[in-house]
């Protein structure tokens, strides 16, 4: 298997688990189903752009051709490859907290 496809075979699995950790979380049913879209769609998203940007020739493929801000592109883009599920799911772990919170000062 190419180390490409390989790469974004992590990434589905990621955007997998974080979306079985969001629809563990006590939230309404149309919350869950935004930040479900938000963890599969963020890393989508990316990927989809990136593979573009290369296959229009405004990025080179390779890490060795890039231009370094092309290299620190590339290198933001692959980190929020793998930060943006687990950001959406921190998100949604807050999200529940604030609630319950509120929910406490208010039947106190």
């Amino acid at each position: 298997m190419s180390d490409h496809l390989l790469i974004y075979f992590i990434v589905i699995l990621n955007s997998m688990a974080q979306i079985l950790l969001i629809r563990r979380l006590k939230l309404s049913n149309r919350d869950k189903y935004l930040y479900c879209c938000y963890a599969a769609g963020i890393p989508l998203l990316l990927a989809v752009t990136m593979r573009l940007l290369i296959a229009g020739s405004l990025f080179h493929a390779h890490m060795v051709d890039q231009s370094p801000l092309e290299h620190v592109i590339t290198t933001i883009t692959g980190a929020l490859l793998i930060i943006g599920p687990w950001m959406v799911t921190l998100s949604a772990l807050l999200m529940r907290w604030k609630a319950r919170s509120t929910s406490n000062i208010i039947t106190q």
